[in-house]
């Protein structure tokens, strides 16, 4: 399961403009992935949804926070025990 972030602010990224994220499901392993490769909290979150969304963690950092925010919200969502429809 998956959800699609329409981005207000565009990424221009090798050229080509990226105008939606996609966002998987987490899993305990990436989590932990995360952690081991980073020092502070929000390095972790980068690199977390970064392989939640098949992207670099360096090009997540050139996103509007807005964006930023709306991802952030996906993620939470996604941590509810009840299914999402």
């Amino acid at each position: 399961m998956s959800n699609t972030l329409k981005l207000e602010f565009p990424l221009m990224l090798d050229g080509g403009e990226v105008t939606a994220l996609v966002m998987r499901r987490p899993t305990v392993g990436d989590h932990l992935v995360a952690e081991k490769a980073t020092g502070g909290e929000l390095d972790a979150e980068v690199v977390l949804f970064g392989r939640l969304c098949s992207m670099n963690p360096e090009d997540l950092q050139l996103m509007d926070m807005a964006d930023y925010k709306g991802l952030q919200e996906i993620y939470k969502g996604f941590l509810s025990r009840k299914k999402m429809e």
